[in-house]
């Protein structure tokens, strides 16, 4: 209500008298004091009405003066009740049947603190749902349904027409009192472990829904059958009621088949079912074995600069925390022997340092075992061969990084070290101090060299293979002297087995 102050003491029936409201609200008259007045309206305005209100000149004060003008309020009364936010959206499909429905209103609805039992919901569901609903806040009230919302089922959420703000506001006029939406089906995600490699015999069993399910009605419907029947096993829920793991009390039988079935009566917690029946074929990890090996007997190992990797592949995870160097050798022994077991345990690598075309025989010990226990039947070896050394040469003076060589008149020779070079395919030629300049500065080194060579010829090499040897590289054909000058040389060494290598001038 409007409260109205006087800098001294009025006259009341004058002042009541001057008093013009537009609308009439047909209110009455609270004194305070002889200065201070409180008009009540009778009529509540209609929302977001404009209220003026008028105290006229004939408005006198205890000594008989008037006002000087009329006095002239205007306000607008409080705005419709509205939606600002509605969960699940209005026709919204495949709603997790247990989400809770939340509407969110522009203004207070109740008041801060008020008792929970006095208040009015907000909302009911179609068809009726068991839950429990409450006011967040003064404009936020959200229903929880309990156990859960029906799965495949359409809703739809009426709002209490009665409802009004703190101030008196109705629901606005174009306001939606309904709306539906559409909750989704209970469904089977995944099962893990999955078909398409063996299972360890210690495996449990995971299946994984898209809504939380009757966790008595999903056990009594799932059965995994083996060789010996039904197996015995345990059950447990992650705590959203969405994924159940089945923990059998025993190992399974190796190399065996067993069938995963869920029937399609399971529940969801909302009551729906799945509707599907669901089974698959697994098959447990075979007898411990080693099966195969890269490289196989015969055949020949690579390697990168003498490094490489012999692979070992197993039927059933090789138990970690075995001494491999000790079950695991090669003759002749590699320098840097190690093992390593890949983290799925069906897999092994052997590596180190191989000595270029050698041949070197693996041995596996019967010792080694699996997760289980199981032990190889038998000794294991196999005999492969490295490759050769990889071609090279290699230009000491070069090593520091320089690309400019100066020297003496008399230098004849470039000394060099190959391995597994038959021959060397030499092109030299003169620039000039500019040409000269640009190319040492140049990363790519010189460019469009093949129009300034003077002189090409070949240096045949006769390697013993995979020998580090010492050749002297010659400056100019003959073996003669070079005149005093900036050259340049083009070295193309060509690799006695098939891998091309070339260096740039």
């Amino acid at each position: 209500a409007p409260v109205f102050y006087f800098n001294q003491a009025m006259q009341r029936p004058s002042v009541e008298a001057a008093f013009q409201s537009q609308p009439d609200a047909a209110g009455r008259f609270e004194w305070l004091d002889d200065a201070t007045l409180r008009y009540v309206p009778g009529n509540p305005a209609g929302a977001e009405s404009a209220i003026h209100l008028t105290i006229g000149t004939g408005a006198k004060a205890a000594n008989g003066l008037a006002l000087v003008k009329p006095v002239q309020v205007s306000y607008q009364a409080a705005g419709f009740l509205r939606l600002t936010e509605r969960l699940p959206l209005p026709d919204a499909v495949d709603v997790n049947p247990s989400s809770a429905v939340v509407v969110t209103f522009n203004r207070p609805v109740v008041a801060l603190g008020a008792a929970p039992q006095s208040l009015p919901p907000a909302f009911t569901l179609t068809p009726a749902v068991n839950g429990r609903g409450e006011w967040l806040n003064t404009s936020t009230y959200i229903f929880y349904p309990q156990p859960a919302l029906m799965g495949g089922a359409r809703y739809t959420v009426r709002l209490n027409a009665a409802l009004t703000s703190l101030e008196g506001s109705p629901l606005a006029n174009d306001t939606s009192l309904e709306w539906s939406f559409s909750t989704s089906l209970p469904v089977l995600l995944a099962v893990k472990p999955g078909t398409d490699q063996p299972v360890p015999l210690d495996s449990a069993f995971t299946l994984t829904f898209n809504q939380p399910m009757d966790t008595a009605s999903v056990e009594g419907n799932f059965s995994l059958l083996g060789p010996g029947g039904p197996v015995a096993g345990k059950f447990t829920w992650d705590d959203a009621d969405t994924e159940m793991t089945f923990q059998p009390d025993a190992l399974l039988q190796r190399g065996a088949g067993y069938t995963l079935a869920l029937f399609g009566t399971a529940r969801s917690l909302g009551g729906a079912e799945l509707g599907r029946d669901f089974a698959a074929s697994l098959s447990t990890v075979p007898q411990f074995a080693l099966y195969q090996t890269r490289p196989a007997a015969g055949e020949t190992l690579k390697a990168t600069e003498g490094y490489g990797s012999v692979t070992l592949s197993f039927s059933s995870p090789v138990a970690a925390g075995q001494d491999f160097n000790q079950l695991i050798s090669l003759n002749p022994p590699l320098v840097g022997h190690s093992v390593y077991r890949d983290y799925t345990g069906y897999e092994l690598f052997v590596s180190g340092y191989f000595q270029p075309s050698t041949s070197y025989t693996l041995s596996v010990s019967p010792a080694v075992s699996d997760r289980w226990g199981a032990k190889l039947d038998e000794p294991f070896s196999i005999t492969f061969t490295s490759q050769p050394a990889q071609p090279s040469l290699v230009i000491p003076v070069l090593q520091t990084g320089l690309r400019v060589l100066f020297l003496p008149q008399n230098e004849m020779n470039l000394p060099a070290r190959t391995v597994n070079i038959n021959r060397l395919s030499l092109s030299r030629g003169r620039l000039s101090a500019e040409e000269f300049i640009r190319a040492a500065q140049d990363w790519q080194g010189l460019q469009g060299w093949e129009s300034k060579v003077n002189e090409a010829w070949p240096v045949l090499l006769y390697p013993t293979q995979d020998i580090i040897e010492e050749t002297n590289i010659p400056l100019a054909q003959n073996n003669s002297q070079l005149d005093p000058g900036l050259y340049f040389l083009k070295i193309d060494p060509l690799p006695a087995i098939d891998h091309p290598a070339t260096t740039a001038p």
